[in-house]
């Protein structure tokens, strides 16, 4: 799932979908059930992710997450670590005729 930016103001029913944790037909089913479910924009059938967002809110389609701040979420690699040369930590081995490692001991 692509995370949110800034910009993003509209969502498709899929995306509706993926927020509230269901099917897309779920959703296609709360449109014909609920009349204030929100209207598509200008461009169907795209919605107001707002309006979206405040309708699930208000129908416990959704909870507000608790216990765990937005900027402790992390989708990528940092920038740091995306900037930084991809290295491979040297393995050590136990001169096992094996050759077993031993960061295989290590938990």
């Amino acid at each position: 799932m692509r995370p949110l930016s800034r910009g993003d103001t509209r969502l498709l029913l899929a995306g509706i979908a993926r927020i509230a944790r269901v099917g897309r037909a779920a959703v296609v089913d709360w449109r014909r059930s609920h009349a204030d479910f929100p209207a598509p924009t200008d461009v169907h059938p795209e919605f107001d992710r707002r309006a979206v967002v405040a309708w699930l809110l208000a129908h416990d389609k959704i909870a507000v997450p608790s216990g765990v701040p937005a900027a402790t979420l992390t989708v990528g690699p940092s920038a740091a670590q995306a900037a930084a040369p991809h290295t491979r930590r040297p393995t050590r081995t136990t001169g096992h005729p094996a050759g077993h490692r031993l960061d295989d001991a290590t938990p």
